[in-house]
């Protein structure tokens, strides 16, 4: 069973993991249940105001992450080719 504070607790740890948008994200739907939680709404502007002071490092962060994962994809993707190229190889030789 999850309990408001279960999920406050995951929601503090995006923010302190640096998931910024991802913790707004969840402090929002959390004032939904609590509109007068003075500590949502501290929270709220908090990583609202640091998300907009540090767009260009966060921008920059996301770039650097879809280029990590792009290379991760041309990696797997080589890998991909060779190991065809080898049961197409295993393949040939049981034939012939």
């Amino acid at each position: 069973m999850t309990t408001q504070y279960d999920t406050l607790e995951l929601v503090r740890l995006y923010e302190r993991q640096g998931k910024y948008e991802r913790a707004l994200a969840g402090y929002q739907a959390l004032l939904k249940d609590l509109p007068n939680d003075r500590n949502l709404l501290d929270s709220i502007d908090r990583v609202k105001a640091f998300l907009q002071e540090n767009q260009d490092e966060i921008t920059r962060k996301k770039l650097f992450d879809l280029f990590d994962q792009w290379i991760q994809l041309l990696l797997i993707e080589k890998k991909k080719d060779a190991l065809m190229k080898i049961l197409l190889e295993k393949n040939r030789k049981k034939t012939g």
